[in-house]
């Protein structure tokens, strides 16, 4: 079955809507409003055209009136120089016009070259001049001439300013020479200080003080003097800067500053070699000081070694010795320095003796065959080394101070046998010595006869048992040394102002490690074993500090 169905009629669409005001006027409306828009136009064009027209109309009225202006300028300029009215400069009218306008005074050449290019021959006149009509080229040839004579003078100036800076640089490289040899001579003088300094590390450890002082003394004279040299030379490098003419000052310091490079580099290296060096002397004299301060030292042991020589020699007590060298209640500066000058240096090494009669009772051909050892002593060192051994505070030695410089102590290096006996056959064992043991002599040395070694009678200050002992064994080993007055800490400790101080109540403490002078031997109980000595530190702090510990160990061990 076939079924039809009515087409819908198409949507109308809306009209469009113009923006456009002439679309909604009629048609003989638009054309008259499009005539008056070209009309607006073409006026709008026209008012342009004529401000151009006119603004160049002024400009060029403007520079005719300028011109006018100028040029009546000119004439007038010229009546006032044509001082014959007769419409023409002549040549002494041409001088005083550039005279009078430019401040040129015109010479006979540029003279004859304007006149020569701009007179004009009046037949009015009958005479050549310069008429009104040229005399703005004359004013051009004016100006080239002054401009010439500009260039002349700066040219001159130039050359001169050149043959003045060439001068100068001669002048300066003569003073640059100067310098320079001033700086070389300043380097060799460095320099053989320098070979001077360099092996005195090497003789410190050989020369003897007196020479180290004098040859210290000749490096610091030599050292001055190069210094000197240095500090003259840079006052030479310095005055090439000074006094140089203002206008010539910066070429003739950068010329200086490239002549000098080298000098200034090679002078300004000469303070660090002169540091360096007095660095190596300042070691030097600290080296000296150092061996002084030991020979100093051993000065004062080597007279309390011969002391206790003489006392045993002689016989005397340590009383009898004292009243001996001072005569009094102390010891002065003096009567040490006079007793040891005046007593025999001759010290006898030990002989063979029994077991009960010292080695230095060896008497007859025995004794002149032992061999000899001459102590050297000089009053100097004596004297120097005599402050130092008194007591802290003090200017003399008390007898109780003598006493204790007179008593040698040692110090065990290998565990030995104390023995009852001088004889090692037939003597018994009293007890073992231990290591780094502290013991005082009493008795000795003498050489025992059947082994041939040293024997010495010592008191331990660790628990006061006194016996003999060998020093050296016959093949060379020593059990014992001469243990000084240097110690080292094995462990902090504290220092107490009296010896019978408990421990920690001093004001200071050692570190383990700290070195110190033992200024006093023992002062304490040796039976429990704690035993203290007075010590001084190297920042000069004293008070008692234990030598063994409660339980026998060693706090303190000898250098």
């Amino acid at each position: 079955k076939l079924r039809f169905q009515a087409k819908a009629p198409a949507e109308e669409k809306p009209a469009k809507v113009s923006d456009d005001p002439f679309d909604k006027e009629p048609p003989e409306l638009r054309q008259v409003l499009a005539g008056l828009l070209q009309r607006s136009n073409a006026c709008k064009r026209e008012a342009e055209t004529a401000a151009q027209e006119a603004a160049a109309a002024r400009g060029t009225a403007e520079a005719r009136a300028l011109a006018r202006l100028q040029t009546q300028e000119m004439q007038a300029a010229f009546r006032r120089y044509d001082k014959d009215s007769d419409g023409m400069l002549s040549r002494r009218e041409l001088v005083a016009y550039a005279k009078g306008e430019f401040g040129l005074a015109l010479a006979d050449g540029a003279l004859d070259r304007i006149w020569g290019h701009h007179a004009e021959y009046s037949a009015k006149h009958g005479c050549e001049g310069i008429c009104l009509a040229r005399l703005s080229l004359v004013k051009i040839a004016i100006g080239c001439e002054r401009e010439m004579l500009r260039d002349a003078r700066r040219r001159s100036e130039r050359e001169n300013r050149e043959r003045r800076l060439e001068e100068l640089k001669a002048e300066m490289q003569e003073r640059i020479g100067r310098a320079a040899e001033a700086v070389a001579e300043a380097d060799r003088a460095i320099t053989g200080v320098e070979d001077t300094v360099k092996p005195l590390a090497v003789k410190g450890k050989l020369m003897p003080v007196p020479e180290m002082l004098g040859l210290a003394e000749e490096v610091e004279a030599a050292l001055t003097a190069a210094s000197e040299a240095v500090c003259a030379s840079q006052e030479q490098m310095a005055g090439l800067r000074e006094g140089i003419d203002d206008g010539l000052k910066e070429p003739i310091l950068a010329f200086v500053g490239g002549e000098t490079k080298q000098h200034a580099a090679r002078l300004g290296r000469m303070e660090g070699r002169i540091k360096r060096a007095r660095n190596l002397l300042t070691q030097f004299r600290e080296e000296a000081r150092r061996k002084r301060a030991e020979d100093v030292v051993k000065a004062g042991a080597a007279a309390f070694r011969l002391a206790r020589y003489r006392m045993q020699a002689d016989g005397f007590s340590a009383d009898e010795l004292f009243s001996r060298i001072g005569g009094g209640g102390a010891i002065d500066q003096a009567d040490f320095v006079a007793f040891f000058e005046a007593t025999d240096k001759v010290v006898r090494s030990v002989g063979d003796a029994d077991a009960a009669a010292p080695a230095e009772e060896a008497e007859g051909e025995e004794a002149a065959a032992r061999p000899v050892e001459t102590v050297q002593l000089s009053a100097e060192d004596l004297a120097e080394a005599f402050p130092g051994l008194c007591a802290e505070g003090e200017s003399s030695l008390s007898e109780d101070r003598f006493t204790q410089l007179l008593a040698l102590h040692m110090v065990v290096l290998k565990e030995s046998a104390m023995t009852d006996g001088a004889a090692i056959r037939g003597s018994s064992a009293l007890r073992r010595l231990e290591l780094d043991e502290i013991v005082e002599v009493t008795r000795g040395p003498l050489r025992e006869r059947d082994a041939g070694v040293l024997r010495v009678r010592v008191r331990a200050l660790r628990d006061g048992a006194e016996g003999w002992v060998t020093t050296v064994g016959n093949a060379g080993t020593v059990f014992l040394r001469d243990c000084g007055r240097r110690f080292r800490a094995l462990k902090e400790l504290a220092l107490a102002e009296a010896a019978d101080e408990a421990e920690g109540a001093g004001a200071a403490r050692l570190k383990a490690g700290e070195e110190v002078e033992v200024l006093e031997w023992p002062a304490g109980d040796a039976k429990s074993g704690a035993l203290r000595v007075r010590v001084r530190t190297a920042g000069a702090a004293t008070g008692w500090a234990a030598l063994i510990g409660g339980k026998g160990a060693a706090l303190l061990k000898a250098q």
